[in-house]
């Protein structure tokens, strides 16, 4: 009975424990940005995230590539033809580099105004300004 009784009370905690699941980690660094969008517009934005990630990922190859945007400086959208995006990325530092990316991956952030999303191939620079 005693075994019972520990057993219904260790369940009824198991419900609790499922709310606290499935949360999206916060972005460990809050970065500043000034996105310049395809039609050359200026957009100043806050706590940037790209597909809910504080990185970006690129294909360097045939391998994927998961670049912090701690140490990138500034992304260059480079006019390429064929599904993939060139992207080319100067690093904090001095170094460049060049990577294929999709089209498709979704920043966000913070306006002055509200809140801006915009897909990769929409934009044409995006520069780290804090």
């Amino acid at each position: 009975m005693v075994i019972m009784r520990k057993f219904l009370a260790l369940l009824s905690f198991i419900p609790a424990l499922g709310f606290s699941m499935g949360q999206r980690p916060v972005a460990e660094y809050m970065h500043t940005v000034k996105i310049v969008d395809s039609k050359g517009k200026e957009h100043i934005l806050k706590s940037l995230s790209c597909d809910g990630n504080d990185y970006f990922e690129f294909e360097d190859g045939s391998l994927l590539a998961k670049v912090p945007f701690n140490v990138v400086q500034k992304l260059e959208v480079v006019p390429s033809e064929g599904e993939k995006l060139k992207v080319r990325v100067y690093f904090r530092g001095g170094k460049e580099r060049e990577f294929s990316a999709e089209g498709d991956i979704l920043c966000k952030g913070i306006s002055d105004y509200g809140y801006i999303e915009a897909y990769l191939k929409q934009i044409k620079e995006i520069i780290f300004v804090k």
